[in-house]
């Protein structure tokens, strides 16, 4: 199949359900798994009412929570940083020690 949108040559074109076609649409996968292979066993109804393979989205959440960590500890580096320059500012100017 013609994987151009525009192309409109009656041998490139086929009849599709809806479901099919969507499941052409971005990237070819087959059915009965999810976008990355894994197998239809996987797939959950999430939160939102959507479904999703339980396997990527804890690959999902796992990356998340590794960015958010990284992000807290580099915060809590440059606070760190930032009071350590406070104090030895107030401690020059005859502040109060700290």
């Amino acid at each position: 199949m013609c994987k151009n949108r525009r192309c409109i040559e009656v041998e490139h074109l086929r009849l599709l359900s809806r479901f099919e076609n969507a499941r052409r649409g971005v990237e070819d996968w087959p059915i009965g798994q999810c976008r990355n292979g894994h197998s239809a066993e996987f797939l959950v109804l999430r939160p939102d009412g959507r479904r999703g393979c339980s396997i990527c989205m804890k690959e999902w959440n796992r990356r998340g929570n590794v960015k958010r960590r990284h992000r807290r500890a580099t915060d809590q580096a440059y606070a760190d940083h930032l009071r350590a320059q406070w104090r030895h500012g107030h401690a020059k100017r005859g502040g109060a020690p700290v």
